[in-house]
């Protein structure tokens, strides 16, 4: 007796997906879902009783969508919207090239200073200006390295939000 109900119930909703589009503009389907007198459950197009106990309207709209449950155009902008996100991050994070650079240029110039610093303690006093000098700029280098590695972040994130934002603007429309 179920597996009758099933079939029945799936050919009012084949029905109703042949049907409501003409009637209804294709924005829902109506099945009415009715009590028989022996309390079995009966569905039809067409409203079986007018006492609201016996009956239950079912808007059956969700079964004409796609399988993931939403409409073909709500799907389609969310998958834009994703893509457009994905693609705002990977144009806006492609330094990592320059920064794994930078950072081997900062390991180069902090050895060269421990290697430097060590010569300033050992040498004699002719020799320390032009040491000292020589850490000094290494310092100055780190430095720049460093600074360029906080602008570089600081525009990605920039642009990534400027992204993001575009993004946002373009699922409004």
């Amino acid at each position: 007796m179920t597996i009758l109900r099933m079939l029945v119930l799936a050919l009012l909703l084949a029905g109703a997906a042949s049907v409501a589009p003409a009637q209804t503009g294709g924005n829902s389907a109506k099945v009415y879902k009715c009590k028989n007198a022996d309390g079995s459950v009966v569905y039809s197009h067409d409203p079986c009783s007018s006492d609201p106990k016996k009956m239950e309207t079912l808007d059956t709209a969700g079964a004409l969508r796609t399988g993931s449950g939403g409409h073909q155009n709500e799907i389609a902008a969310s998958v834009a919207d994703s893509d457009c996100r994905d693609k705002a991050y990977k144009s806006t994070h492609t330094s990592a090239e320059k920064i794994a650079e930078s950072n081997q240029h900062i390991a180069d110039y902090r050895q060269q200073r421990e290697a430097l610093q060590s010569d300033v303690n050992y040498a004699g006093s002719a020799a320390e200006p032009a040491l000292r000098k020589s850490v000094d700029d290494l310092d100055a280098a780190i430095a720049r390295e460093s600074e360029f590695q906080q602008k570089d972040q600081i525009t990605a994130e920039q642009a990534y939000h400027d992204a993001l934002r575009a993004c946002d603007n373009a699922l409004k429309k």
